[in-house]
């Protein structure tokens, strides 16, 4: 009787940790864990945005559009982040389907809207198109 009350409670025991996380959320999944490429953005590393960039990328910043290969594109990266040094990028919505997000990168001259669309190639998505434009409040 006392192994039969053993297994019972132990073949429960998933039941009651999934209760337990539900009701107290680890930290990383209640908080967001920022992917690198979030990281990336929001230090302004153009050559770690470079991993996550196609060979062409249709770049817009402010109201100025490119299509632009993949080194093209990160110049003038190079270029923005010089003019705007980037002080963090915070994710704000994706897509379902993970083929758009958008966020809001804070830099030392202001607030931009940040969009990226990914294209899926190999294993990996990759930014095909990414736009800049400022915050107007």
């Amino acid at each position: 009787m006392k192994a039969g009350f053993i297994i019972l409670i132990v073949s429960l025991s998933p039941l009651f940790l999934g209760a337990q996380s539900a009701i107290f959320p680890s930290p990383s999944l209640s908080t967001g864990v920022k992917s690198s490429l979030a990281m990336s953005i929001g230090k302004g590393d153009v050559m770690a945005i470079v991993e996550f960039l196609a060979d062409k990328v249709e770049l817009t910043i402010e109201s100025e559009q490119e299509m632009l290969m993949k080194n093209e594109t990160v110049e003038r990266l190079r270029e923005f982040y010089t003019a705007h040094p980037a002080k963090g990028y915070i994710p704000i919505s994706s897509s379902g389907s993970k083929t758009e997000e958008f966020g809001e990168l804070t830099t030392d001259n202001g607030s931009f809207q940040v969009s990226l669309q990914f294209t899926k190639q190999t294993s990996r998505r990759l930014i095909t198109a990414m736009r800049l434009g400022s915050r107007t409040s």
